[in-house]
Formats: C-alpha cells, sequence, structure tokens
C-alpha cells in the first residue's frame, strides 16, 4: 500500500506536469473537462453525505450514490494532484528561468502550434528543490503549532449558532444579555457542563451526550465494522467504556467542557471520521474542503488529559484526512453519537435504566428502523441486553399510513431485571390535524425530509413541531405527570401491543364459546361441571341412592361437552398462536380460562383419557403452560 501509494505521488510529480501541458496544447483540457470534474466531485461530496449511502455497495438503497461517492473521491484526488504539480511546476519553472518567454509557443514540440502558455523542460537544481522542500516543511509546522485544526472548523460556527439559538434564547431579561453586534453572540450564554448541577434554577434530568469515539485507525477486530465505540459526556464524567480511555472528571477534563460544545459535537454529523460510515475516499474530501464538525479531545487514558487543545495539529490533520483515528495518540477524534448509535439508547441499557423514552425522528422515509436495529444489536452483543418490542403498527399499510406512532418493548438485563422501551417514531397516522396533513400533501416525504436542509421555513418547522406534540399526546394519553414510570410502560405495553392474530379468527372461537355457554345453561346435568370449570368448586360427594338414581346420560353429556372444550381449546390455540402469544394483551382472557378448566377434576379426567386424539404439539403446550398431565408416552403414528 505505501508503494503504490508513493509510486502515484512520483507519477504524479514528474510525469503529471508534461502530461496536462501536452494535453492543454492539444486543446483535450478545456473549460468543460473542468467544470465536468468540479461537477464530479461535488457529486460525489453530496452523495458521501446523502442518507441513502451507507458503504454497502450493491446492498444499498442506492447503489448509482455509492458509486458516485466513490468514483467522486478518486476523481478529485487525481485532478487535484496533476493540478498542484503542475502548478507548482510553472512556479518553478518561473523562479528558475524567469528569462524565458513563458507566452508564446511550444518549443519542445515544433510541431504543435496553438494557443497556450508555454512551459519547457526546466532543469532544477537539486538545492533549489531541497530548499522549496524544506521552506514548505517549516511553514507546515509553524502553522500547524498556532493555529489549532479544533478552533478553524466548521465545530465552532455549529456551536455557536447553538448556543445563541437555545441558551442565549433562554436569557430574556432587559439588559441581561450583551451581544456582540454584529454577530449576536454573547459569551456568558454558554456555561460549563460540570456546572449544570450547581445552578440553583435547574430541575431538569441528568444530560448524557452521546458522541461516537471514532476508531476506523484501530487494530481491533472488533472494530472491523464499528470503527468507532460510545463516548459520553455527562456532568460528572468523561470518557469512553475503552481499555486504553476510560473515564475523567468533566471538571478537569479538556480544562472544562462547555455545554454549548458538548450539544455540537453529539450533533457533529458532518465530519471525516464518521464511525461506521468512515471512508477512507469521503475523509480525504471533508478534510480538504474543511467539512469537519468532529472534535479532537485529549485521551482521558493519557497523562495529557487535562489540556485544552491540541499542541501540535498537523500529526492530527493527517490522521483526519486519511480516516486512520484511533485510541492509541495522546489526542481521540469525537464526532456524532449517530455515527455509532444513533437513538441514544446505548448509554441508558449501559446503566440498566427501568424505563427508557425514545424518540426517533431519523430521516427514514420508509420505515425501515436501522437505528433500532442496530441498537438491539450492539446491545445484546456487549451488554447481553435482549430487547424485544415489535414494531409492526408502526409500518406503513397499503393507505401508506401507519397504525400507530409508538411501540413498548421489554429489555431483559444482563442480571435478570427487567425494563422498558417507549419507542416513539416520526410517522403519519391519518388523524393529524389538517395544518400537517396539507403539509404532508405538498411534501410526500414529510416528515423524513433530508437533514441536508438546515433552514426550516416557517410552514415547515411548525408542521414539525406540530406533529411530535400530536405523537406525544395520542401516545401517552391517560398518564399523568406523577404516575409511575414503570406503571406507564406497564399499561403502554399492554394498550399498545399489535394485534397477534385477525379479529375475525378471534370472534369466530368468541361465538364458539358463547355456543358453548348456552349449553351449559340449559343442561341442569351440567351445573356441576361448569362450577368446576369456572367458579372452581367441586360438589360434596352423593349418597349412594343419588348416585345409583344418578342419569347415565349426564356422565355422557359431560364427556362430550369435556371434548368440545377441548377442542374449542386447540383451535385458539392454532389460529391465535398461544405458544409464541400466550402473553399477549389481547389473548389474557383465553389463558386465564384456559387455566381455570385445567385445573377441573373432571376437565382433567376427559383429558387423560382423549389426550391422544389431539396434535402432538397442542399436548406439549397443554402440559407446559396449563398443568394438563400427560403420564403414558405420546404415541406417533
Amino acid at each position: 500500500m505505501f508503494g503504490v501509494g508513493y509510486l502515484a505521488l512520483t507519477t504524479a510529480a514528474i510525469f503529471g506536469p508534461p502530461w496536462m501541458l501536452y494535453l492543454l496544447g492539444l486543446g483535450f483540457v478545456k473549460w468543460g473537462s473542468i467544470v465536468t470534474w468540479v461537477g464530479t466531485v461535488i457529486g460525489g461530496l453530496l452523495a458521501g453525505k446523502s442518507s441513502k449511502t451507507s458503504g454497502n455497495g450493491p446492498r444499498s438503497k442506492s447503489p448509482w450514490l455509492e458509486r458516485l461517492a466513490k468514483v467522486g473521491g478518486f476523481v478529485f484526488i487525481v485532478g487535484a494532484m496533476l493540478a498542484a504539480s503542475t502548478a507548482l511546476y510553472v512556479v518553478l519553472a518561473k523562479i528558475g528561468a524567469s528569462d524565458r518567454n513563458w507566452i508564446g509557443y511550444w518549443e519542445t514540440l515544433p510541431y504543435i502550434r496553438s494557443r497556450i502558455i508555454e512551459v519547457p523542460y526546466i532543469r532544477l537544481h537539486l538545492h533549489l528543490i531541497l530548499l522549496a522542500l524544506l521552506v514548505a516543511f517549516l511553514l507546515g509546522l509553524l502553522f500547524s503549532s498556532f493555529f489549532e485544526i479544533n478552533i478553524f472548523g466548521l465545530n465552532q460556527f455549529y456551536r455557536f449558532r447553538l448556543v445563541r439559538c437555545y441558551l442565549g434564547a433562554t436569557r430574556w431579561v432587559p439588559g441581561f444579555r450583551k451581544p456582540q453586534p454584529f454577530t449576536n453572540f454573547d459569551g456568558h450564554d454558554d456555561m460549563k457542563l460540570s456546572d449544570v448541577f450547581l445552578k440553583q434554577q435547574y430541575r431538569g434530568p441528568f444530560p448524557i451526550f452521546n458522541c461516537a469515539l471514532n476508531l476506523s485507525g484501530s487494530s481491533d477486530l472488533a472494530l472491523h465494522t464499528r470503527h468507532s465505540a460510545s463516548f459520553s459526556l455527562t456532568p460528572r464524567h468523561c470518557g469512553a467504556d475503552r481499555r486504553r480511555v476510560g473515564y475523567v472528571p468533566t471538571e478537569q477534563f479538556a480544562r472544562g467542557v462547555m455545554l454549548g460544545q458538548a450539544v455540537a459535537i453529539s450533533g457533529a454529523a458532518a465530519s471525516p471520521n464518521m464511525g461506521f460510515n468512515t471512508s477512507p475516499l469521503v475523509a480525504f474530501l471533508l478534510t480538504m474542503f474543511n467539512v469537519r464538525l468532529g472534535w479532537w479531545f485529549p485521551n482521558p487514558g493519557q497523562p495529557v488529559w487535562d489540556q485544552p487543545g491540541l499542541n501540535f495539529s498537523l500529526y492530527y490533520l493527517l490522521r483526519e484526512l486519511f480516516g486512520i483515528a484511533d485510541e492509541k495518540s495522546f489526542f481521540v477524534n469525537v464526532s456524532d453519537g449517530g455515527h455509532f448509535e444513533n437513538l441514544g439508547i446505548y448509554e441508558l441499557v449501559r446503566r440498566r435504566c427501568k424505563v427508557i423514552i425514545a424518540c426517533d425522528a431519523e430521516c427514514d422515509e420508509f420505515l425501515q428502523f436501522g437505528s433500532l436495529g442496530n441498537v438491539v444489536r450492539l446491545c445484546e452483543t456487549d451488554f447481553g441486553a435482549k430487547i424485544d418490542i415489535d414494531v409492526h403498527s408502526i409500518r406503513q399499510q397499503k393507505d401508506g399510513f401507519s397504525l400507530t406512532h409508538c411501540s413498548v418493548g421489554r429489555i431483559t438485563y444482563s442480571n435478570g431485571s427487567l425494563g422498558y422501551l417507549i419507542y416513539l417514531k416520526a410517522s403519519m397516522s391519518g388523524d393529524e390535524d389538517v395544518a400537517v396533513t396539507q403539509y404532508r400533501s405538498v411534501h410526500p416525504s414529510f416528515p423524513h425530509e433530508t437533514t441536508a436542509d438546515q433552514f426550516f421555513s416557517e410552514d415547515q418547522f411548525e408542521s414539525y413541531r406540530m406533529l411530535g406534540q400530536h405523537i406525544v399526546r395520542v401516545s401517552l394519553r391517560g398518564t399523568q405527570p406523577g404516575d409511575d414510570p414503570v406503571a406507564i410502560a406497564e399499561t403502554l405495553a399492554d394498550v399498545l401491543a399489535p394485534s397477534g392474530c385477525s379479529s375475525e379468527a378471534f370472534l369466530k372461537h368468541t361465538k364458539t364459546l358463547d355456543r358453548i355457554w348456552e349449553r351449559f345453561r340449559q343442561a341442569p346435568e351440567l351445573h356441576h361441571f361448569f362450577d368446576e370449570l369456572i367458579r372452581q368448586t367441586i360438589p360434596p360427594p352423593t349418597s349412594t341412592q343419588q348416585t345409583q338414581a344418578a342419569d347415565l346420560h349426564a356422565e355422557n353429556e359431560e364427556m362430550i361437552m369435556g371434548l368440545e372444550l377441548i377442542q374449542l381449546m386447540e383451535n385458539v390455540f392454532l389460529d391465535l398462536r398461544l405458544d409464541d402469544f400466550w402473553s399477549h394483551p389481547d389473548n389474557r382472557g383465553w389463558a386465564i380460562l384456559f387455566m381455570r378448566w385445567a385445573r377441573s377434576p373432571r376437565f382433567r379426567a376427559i383429558w387423560q383419557q382423549t389426550r391422544r386424539t389431539f396434535g402432538i404439539r397442542f399436548e406439549y403446550f397443554c402440559e407446559a403452560r396449563l398443568g394438563l398431565p400427560r403420564d403414558t408416552p405420546i404415541v406417533r403414528v
């Protein structure tokens, strides 16, 4: 790899200028070629930032955009190297042979006569070349020592706008805020992250800012796909759960992390190193164009963890340029938490929270739930926490709308404790306000318009705000602010659970049960059997005279009725898939009814006599769920 890279640089430096000047002389390189090169580069840059590209190649949402992102990077690198080498050749030629007439005709190629800048072959002295290289190297060292790449990236611009928009807007007292006249910024709008709980007026939740620790240059094979790890910023500690990183107190970390800084880094979506989306070609492009929203923090696992910033930026700029950031250096590259896990659930599962509320507003037009699937895999792999959630009701139906906006999942942690995930998804169910539905009729991709649009109009902003308010009100209806969060989650899990079967099958078995109840009511000889099934009371033994007077017909009726009940149980078992949906809220009535039946001595006796006439899976189900005996071996025919 190093050999190929060195060969490419050497070829561009030595043969690039003559080739470019030769093509210029022939007229092959004109403005059209330059415009095509610029357009390809810009197209590749936009394709690399698009939400439809993820580095999956043909399996991607848009394979053509994937190819454009890769081709754009190659085209830019080749064109930039040829242009830079040609420009440097011309400049050095001017310096080394200034007495020549550069506006004229080609002297080295007399058979070409065209309008072009003449740059003949020039012999430069070795000491001039070495001197030029030394000057360039010294200038690079000088700039990298005095100009920190953190400050000259786009993160500062992003951070200041966020602070002005939210923190500055809260300082509404007239005369209290003193902004700079031109930028409208006030340095006192922001505050230290560690001071959040020191402010007496703050009564909000404990903030955890989720970021991605970029490790695309790490040799750890466990990071082959992720290229990153979770990096959290809290008022107490900052760091990552990595052996070479660890955690340090926030108050001393980097001489104090600011609240606006933490928010900006946590949302640094456009960065050369982007976790599992990192691509060397895109990293090269974004670094060259200074599209860098990430941040270089001192490594918490190194002695310099309390330093405010970089002392020598060139080394880390090159690591960012080639997308090879790791955790071994004194500084680590941190970017948007979505480059590792986009919903912010990962760190809450690490803390084994009882109730987690996640609001998913990512650009997911076809409701594929990519971020949710990613965090389910990560939590089970890293923490052994199983998240069981069904989002079928949120998916788009045939009419293009969702049945619900919310789904509740159950979390089983590695220590056996349980938790709940209340998952809210930006979706349309058709019952929204007319203002929201009208906006969607004009913008069909709403509420999943591209995140590249950072300049919302008023109707766009209001539509998203009204939809978010509607989703919360509808999903959490019936709850009060003082209610126990676990009780709220349990109630929502039952109410919002997707249906396990069709309503037609459910109603069919209900009608069958109604007919059975009517037979019980009309047959007096079945009343004792009914008492055992429903009231769980066993009638006292009858006298010999009563026994002799008992009608044999009653025994036959009980046997027939018991068979009908067992057959109804099997039908319900098959149609409603009770082996998979036994604990489903809609099936609770059937479950309780069947368990009552299974405690009746008469019913158990009938089951023992006739169980072989039913399916083997149903027999296993009755033994496991209802405790019905299976004393003799099952005969398989």
